[in-house]
């Protein structure tokens, strides 16, 4: 086409999360949930179903400073079929440690398994502010495994923000792609 405009399309990801938790006791909780997901490239389209099962565990019973583990498996489900072409969810194993300081600063670590995709070992913090607002920031680096090497993927800064009140929470985060662009991820949560 010799540099002129030949056409366009459109993408778009959707995904609907309903999730419960609760306390096993004052040092173990588990959660899990379902997630719909439509995805549209184009004039094609797809939907289905996965569940996410996790469980987090406290390594002492009082307050800030006791580190927590949690452990997380992400996506069980049938992939996505477009048209005549079917794709894997993105399966995911997750295990993560966190430790909350008593000064309102939270420092956790995490290494998520993907065996279709890029795995990725991520680091963050969140900062509250006041009891109702916190701060975060976080970094993490994607690798792939290719003939038994590991090579570089995506990688990079992540920034957001919580909001609790009255039971009830707003979370936003911004992830950059390169070239890809930014992906936003909004949560609401109830108590």
């Amino acid at each position: 086409s010799q540099g002129r405009l030949s056409g366009s399309y459109g993408a778009s990801d959707t995904a609907l999360n309903l999730s419960y938790a609760l306390k096993a006791g004052p040092t173990l909780s588990f959660g899990g949930g379902v997630k719909f997901i439509t995805s549209s490239i184009g004039g094609a389209s797809a939907r289905t179903a996965a569940v996410d099962l996790g469980g987090l565990y406290k390594l002492g019973t009082i307050g800030p400073g006791v580190p927590t583990i949690g452990l997380a498996v992400q996506n069980i489900g049938p992939g996505m079929k477009f048209l005549d072409q079917s794709s894997s969810l993105p399966l995911t194993a997750a295990v993560g440690l966190g430790y909350r300081l008593p000064a309102g600063l939270g420092l956790a670590m995490d290494y998520k398994y993907r065996p279709y995709s890029l795995s990725e070992i991520s680091v963050g913090t969140e900062y509250s502010i006041i009891p109702a607002f916190a701060l975060r920031l976080g970094y993490g680096s994607a690798q792939t495994v290719s003939n038994a090497s590991r090579v570089a993927g995506v990688s990079g800064l992540a920034t957001g923000f919580g909001l609790r009140v009255y039971g009830y929470s707003l979370d936003y985060t911004i992830t950059p792609f390169g070239s890809f662009g930014n992906s936003q991820r909004f949560s609401l949560g109830a108590k």
